[in-house]
């Protein structure tokens, strides 16, 4: 974890990345995504829209965002949304763009890795 935050601090600067930190082991985690259900923009999706969108006052198009993710299996698929592919992601209230965000996941050692989550890896790094 520490030599992929060294290479993004390479990448972006010291001033230009961002370190996000959560734990996801439990149900009542998933608030640390999506935010609590009375809010429209909460958890990593604020998070990211906030580094991201250039009409937010924090928001730019310069950097990186580097979130990094304690989780076991419970915590891989709250996480499933976020990590698809794509450019964008959505709840059913709102999408995000997430570029220039990297997520790193450290899976507890009791935990076996998902599907889900091997399917949407971009590297798999085992230590």
């Amino acid at each position: 974890e520490s030599e992929l935050l060294e290479q993004a601090v390479c990448v972006a600067g010291e001033s230009g990345t961002k370190v996000v930190r959560v734990e996801l082991r439990a149900e009542g985690d998933k608030e640390k995504v999506n935010g609590h259900q009375s809010q429209i923009r909460g958890g990593l999706f604020k998070a990211i829209d906030d580094f991201n969108n250039p009409n937010n006052a924090g928001g730019s198009s310069e950097g990186l965002l580097v979130i990094v993710c304690k989780v076991n299996e419970t915590g891989q698929y709250m996480l499933r949304e976020l990590l698809e592919t794509n450019g964008e992601s959505r709840t059913h209230r709102y999408a995000i763009r997430k570029d220039r965000v990297l997520f790193i996941l450290s899976v507890d050692a009791q935990a076996s890795l998902q599907e889900m989550t091997v399917s949407r890896a971009h590297a798999l790094i085992h230590s």
